[in-house]
């Protein structure tokens, strides 16, 4: 059981503050901002059971059962007189609650005949989740709320066999029977999986400094996992919408190739994995046309979408003695995707916070999702007006990410430092973009003065934009 309590201080507190002189609250007096009480409160319990039952060596059986329950508390109160509330004081409460029960059962069986060895696994899982939210907003006597409540249950059925052949190749093999992946079609879709190791022979091969080397091979076919449960809940029409086809479900496929090795008597370990996607009939909501009956949005098949990437970690034992021992580690990988056959169907994956203007959106042959917004085509022409157009600004989502650690144990004691970060994407920044909006973000202070006194004639077209 864990709970958190937090108070928050108002965005508009820092934006005031970084405009200055142009500051929205009376008086200039920033400190009024701090009036609001801001707090929000969650709540976090989980719990399992499990249950292992082996009546002979070959033979296993393991049962777990699990509860995680959350809660959210948001209270937003602004008395009169804080700036950026409403004309009485405003009271703006929002909980949200959700509840999970999870039950998952494997069992297996192993058998080995001379040079070949045989493991048989099947299993089975179940879900069930709902969630509660509800507000309340009071303002000038007046007050409103509203309510959500949503449940959801997937189920799934596993086999897996494996066939390892003098402890050297390893075949597996295996199919997966779930719900969840929406569609307009009933019952369990089956996803198969298939993977081929290899452990290279070291002994009278390679330098005797080299431990052992293994590679791998696999292919795998997984469907789109359940969506979380939205406020307003995803509304998906089961009634044919004229101009669009059955929906159907997602389906992603992906190579993977891949070798670990160890050196120097297991001081240094290295892993290496690339891999290849393509999610075909990629599931998003779009604009359904008005002829078909229905004005809002559906959850439709729009298009392919492709990821590729590395990761590579490194593992080196530095020093290894009985009192001192000091341990590096780095891990690098990448994440590259682009959408397919997209067509003309605007795809919003999700709009920033802030009314910044871009939009993350899914189109042909750029990253998904990528920010689009307007740009202008003409920044450094000098003494004319800037021609502006919507073209793609950059990855929302990271492309690389990267960790190094180090561990120093001394006797009883360890010392342990992380560095981690990513990149390759883009942020919007709202406070920077309200600044310049009303004229107060210190980069662009000399341009918008120009701006203001009217004289452009020495400004390029990038900065008459701003």
């Amino acid at each position: 059981y864990s709970q958190r309590d937090v108070r928050w201080i108002p965005n508009a507190f820092l934006t005031d503050v970084l405009v200055g002189a142009a500051t929205f609250s009376p008086q200039r007096n920033d400190s009024l901002y701090l009036l609001t009480d801001l707090k929000q409160q969650t709540t976090h319990a989980t719990g399992a059971l499990n249950v292992t039952w082996t009546p002979v060596t070959a033979l296993w059986q393991h049962l777990v059962v699990g509860l995680d329950r959350a809660r959210s508390r948001y209270r937003d109160d602004q008395p009169a007189g804080v700036p950026d509330s409403l004309n009485p004081a405003a009271l703006d409460v929002e909980t949200s609650r959700v509840g999970t029960l999870t039950a998952g059962y494997e069992g297996g069986w192993g058998l080995a005949l001379g040079r070949v060895a045989s493991r048989l696994s099947w299993g089975a899982d179940l879900r069930h989740r709902t969630i509660d939210d509800s507000t309340r907003f009071e303002s000038g006597g007046g007050s409103q709320t509203s309510a959500f409540h949503g449940k959801d249950t997937i189920r799934g059925f596993s086999i897996q066999e494996r066939v390892g052949v003098d402890d050297r190749l390893f075949v597996t093999g295996g199919v997966r029977w779930d719900d969840a992946t929406q569609s307009d079609a009933t019952g369990l879709e089956a996803f198969p999986a298939a993977e081929v190791s290899y452990l290279v022979p070291t002994s009278g091969f390679w330098p005797r400094w080299w431990r052992s080397l293994r590679l791998r091979f696999g292919i795998a076919q997984a469907g789109l996992p359940l969506r979380p449960i939205t406020s307003p809940p995803l509304v998906i029409v089961p009634m044919p919408v004229a101009g669009l086809q059955p929906l159907r479900p997602e389906r992603a496929r992906e190579l993977e190739l891949g070798l670990e090795g160890s050196w120097l008597d297991g001081r240094v370990a290295l892993q290496y994995t690339y891999y290849a996607a393509r999610t075909t009939d990629v599931q998003a909501l779009v604009q359904a046309p008005p002829s078909g009956g229905f004005a809002g949005t559906l959850l439709r098949n729009v298009g392919t979408i492709s990821n590729r990437g590395h990761e590579v970690s490194l593992d080196v034992d530095v020093l290894r003695g009985p009192a001192v021992r000091w341990d590096l580690g780095a891990i690098w990988s990448t994440n590259h995707s682009a959408a397919h056959d997209v067509g003309n169907v605007r795809v919003a994956i999700f709009s920033p916070s802030g009314g910044t203007g871009v939009d993350a959106e899914m189109r042909d042959s750029v990253a998904v999702p990528s920010y689009y917004g307007n740009v202008v085509t003409n920044p450094d022409a000098v003494g004319v007006t800037p021609t502006f157009e919507t073209r793609a600004i950059g990855p929302a989502y990271p492309t690389f990410s990267y960790d190094f650690t180090t561990r120093l144990g001394l006797g009883r004691i360890a010392l342990s430092v992380l560095a981690e970060g990513q990149g390759g994407n883009w942020l919007p920044f709202v406070t920077a973009w309200r600044s310049v909006r009303v004229g107060t973000w210190p980069g662009c202070l000399d341009v918008q003065n120009a701006l203001t006194s009217g004289d452009t004639t020495g400004l390029t077209a990038g900065q008459r934009a701003a």
